[in-house]
């Protein structure tokens, strides 16, 4: 087993997700008042309209997309009678579908952060990087969907799951081709660098709007009367 293979399989997802929890408790407890989104939909509103939501339907999906199919037991899929064949069709069309979304509204929000003065004047380097290093990552994709097909039930998915587990098998990943290991890699990067970046608010599910009062509205004359 190769040192690298040690390093970007074994050693580099652990200190990224080690990075990714500290930064959350970092930012929590140290700097609230940056847990936030930071919109910049105040200067420039319309073509953030249609690159965020095609991108955050694109991603959501995407992420999801990844956490079932990646971490579902290979016994479960077999136990609830699916082949793999129709997992990793079903895998491929879904994938293509959530990526085209991606790429349709990405490079919208990254021209409007970048080109819109107003916008880039309130962007961080940290918030453009981990732009830039999503689209990097969707175009990789693009490549391993469209082009090389490779199968990752044999050997992302096991490796992935090695590594929830702490039994990392880095050899698993001796049979997948540099696109998608460097896809692989950039993921990692972006998970340690989000919560030090506008994409924190990721983290912020707002689950007590299920149980909070309603908030009661009148009209101006009810309120004269």
């Amino acid at each position: 087993m190769s040192f690298l293979s040690q390093l970007f399989f074994v050693l580099f997802p652990y200190i990224c997700l080690a990075v990714m929890i500290a930064g959350h408790f970092y930012r929590y407890f140290f700097n609230p008042g940056g847990w936030n989104a930071r919109s910049s939909e105040i200067f420039e509103n319309r073509r953030l309209k249609i690159g965020s939501l095609l991108f955050h339907y694109g991603i959501i999906l995407a992420f999801f997309g990844h956490f079932f199919g990646l971490l579902t037991p290979d016994a479960l899929v077999s136990g609830l009678g699916i082949p793999d064949e129709v997992h990793m069709a079903f895998a491929k069309h879904t994938g293509r579908a959530f990526l085209i979304l991606v790429l349709a509204g990405l490079p919208i929000l990254i021209h409007r952060r970048l080109k819109d003065p107003r916008v880039a004047a309130t962007s961080r380097p940290a918030d453009i990087l981990v732009l830039l290093l999503i689209l990097a990552s969707a175009l990789l994709a693009a490549i391993q969907l469209f082009i090389l097909q490779h199968n990752v039930l044999e050997t992302v998915a096991p490796w992935i799951r090695s590594i929830v587990i702490f039994n990392p098998q880095p050899e698993l990943m001796d049979k997948a081709p540099f696109i998608l290991k460097l896809h692989v890699v950039i993921g990692f990067i972006i998970f340690a660098l989000y919560p030090f970046t506008r994409l924190v608010h990721i983290a912020s599910v707002p689950v007590v709007y299920l149980t909070r009062p309603f908030i009661i509205f009148r009209r101006r004359d009810d309120c004269s009367s």
